[in-house]
Formats: C-alpha cells, structure tokens, sequence
C-alpha cells in the first residue's frame, strides 16, 4: 500500500537529550493533526512529522504558535 498526498513536516533545533522538552511540545502542537509516521533519532537537529497534504498548513501554524510563539 502507497499513502498518497503525504507531506513530511521538519522541526529543525538542537535536540540533544539535555535540551529537554522541545520534543515533547513539538508532539502536542500537533495533538489534533493525524500524523502518519514521526522520525526522530537520526541526529540531534531533526525531528520529522509526516502529515496528510491538507493537513500541511495546520501543522505548520500549531507548530510555530507552539514553538515560537509562547
């Protein structure tokens, strides 16, 4: 089975394990978005999220209210 109109959203940061926290709040920005598949563990500076298509621009904002803004 192919999933079909797919986006991969990136949290990019230092997310070394003795900045804790920035993980955990990049999840709960995203508590009401279906997220297929998150990638996390690769390096200390990427976590990726993929998302329905439809579902980009939304991620994208609670990401940023989430992140940046409080």
């Amino acid at each position: 089975m192919v999933d079909e109109n797919m986006v991969i959203v990136c949290v990019v940061g230092d997310l070394a394990w003795q900045n804790a926290g920035l993980e955990s709040r990049a999840m709960m920005a995203l508590k009401d978005i279906p997220v297929r598949m998150v990638s996390y563990g690769g390096s200390n500076y990427n976590i990726s999220f993929l998302v329905r298509q439809e579902d980009k621009i939304a991620a994208l904002q609670a990401l940023s209210r989430q992140l940046f803004e409080s």
